[in-house]
């Protein structure tokens, strides 16, 4: 049976469910794709020939990215006879799952299972500390080996925490993260870039053009809020707006290159 895993990353920590899930399930003789979303972008409809399909994405202000939301709008799955999401975030996920299952069900999808996954946040206000990095990556290891033998065998899994209605708190968190901490007002600081480019390498929507050795952020109101170019920058020279700047605020998955996150981008 083929699967499809299409995954949104910023930083690392889905690429590192979906490469994981894809090496279990081909250990298990299954024929594996794994799609990067942000190479889909442009694409008006995004057809698939998979009789199973996962959507692997970070959880952004208890909510599914925008991006992520796009593409399962976009998608055509006639085939498909399992599909599954996984969600990855720092805290709690706080009901994810009905909003995913309620995405899906409007493109005509039903979701058969959702799994949770906690991971180190790279949202630089609510760091997880560094010293519970190994037991985060130990018991994901463990969840993706659980996923890969539920997935194999169909199973209906749902993994969310939250039982009260949160889109009130969704959307407080993301005016208060936009509006007041400026997220999405990103900018580089002149006396520590060296115009290396790879923020615009990074970024997984095409947002950032270098003009002579400065990036620029071509339209605000696109960012995908994933912090790639904050995290990626060698001179830690990338902040938003709100941002008290201290060093060792940056985070990448440990096992996932910068090579690896370009190559994820459209």
């Amino acid at each position: 049976m083929k699967t499809e895993l299409f995954y949104f990353t910023g930083t690392g920590n889905t690429l590192f469910i979906a490469k994981t899930l894809a090496a279990r399930l081909e250990e298990a003789g299954e024929e594996v794709w794994l799609v990067p979303i942000a190479k889909t972008v442009n694409d008006a409809e995004y057809a698939s020939g998979a009789e199973r399909i996962g959507v692997l994405f970070p959880v952004y202000f208890l909510d599914i990215p925008e991006i992520v939301v796009s593409f399962m709008n976009r998608l055509k799955a006639p085939s498909v006879q399992y599909f599954f999401a996984a969600g990855n975030c720092g805290q709690d996920d706080w009901g994810v799952a009905k909003k995913t299952r309620a995405v899906a069900k409007k493109n005509g999808i039903e979701l058969d299972a959702y799994f949770r996954f906690l991971l180190p946040d790279n949202s630089v206000i609510f760091p997880t500390e560094p010293g519970r990095y190994e037991s985060m990556f130990e018991t994901a290891e463990i969840g993706i080996a659980r996923m890969a033998e539920r997935i194999a065998a169909n199973g209906r899994d749902f993994e969310s925490n939250g039982t009260i209605p949160m889109w009130a708190l969704r959307e407080t968190m993301k005016a208060v993260s936009f509006s007041v901490l400026g997220f999405k007002r990103l900018s580089s600081d002149p006396r520590t870039c060296t115009g290396c480019g790879l923020c615009a390498k990074a970024c997984p929507v095409g947002n950032i053009v270098m003009e002579g050795n400065a990036p620029r952020w071509m339209d605000r109101s696109a960012c995908a809020s994933c912090f790639a170019c904050l995290h990626v920058c060698p001179k830690e020279s990338i902040t938003f707006s709100g941002q008290k700047k201290k060093s060792g605020f940056q985070y990448r998955n440990p096992v996932i290159s910068t090579g690896e996150l370009i190559g994820s981008r459209g």
